[in-house]
């Protein structure tokens, strides 16, 4: 028994149609996918790079008690802990500042 060939291309028009809606599901998919991963990847990075600071900015205040009511080995440790928070954050200038206090600090100790 041979089907009717308006009926056949119906269902050949229906198909195609599936088709199409299931490969731009995907494709919708596949942005949205792209876009949330890469939303996320800027959050981390910017989450990273305020703790990097708030930790630099936190290790600055460290070296100024240290100052206050430390000892001149205090100091020296402290300002080394500031130029490397500064390094691990990527403020160079900062990082060559605090990397001159911590050499004057540790002469003042007798470590240079």
């Amino acid at each position: 028994m041979e089907q009717d060939p308006q009926n056949q291309k119906k269902s050949v028009d229906e198909a195609g149609e599936l088709v199409g809606k299931v490969i731009g599901g995907l494709v919708l998919f596949a942005i949205g996918w792209y876009g949330i991963k890469a939303f996320s990847t800027y959050e981390t990075n910017n989450m990273m790079d305020k703790i990097q600071n708030d930790f630099a900015v936190d290790a600055e205040r460290q070296y100024r008690d240290a100052k206050q009511y430390g000892s001149a080995m205090d100091k020296c440790v402290q300002a080394g802990l500031a130029a490397m928070s500064h390094l691990q954050a990527g403020n160079s200038s900062s990082y060559g500042r605090w990397k001159g206090i911590e050499e004057a600090d540790c002469a003042a100790a007798g470590l240079r």
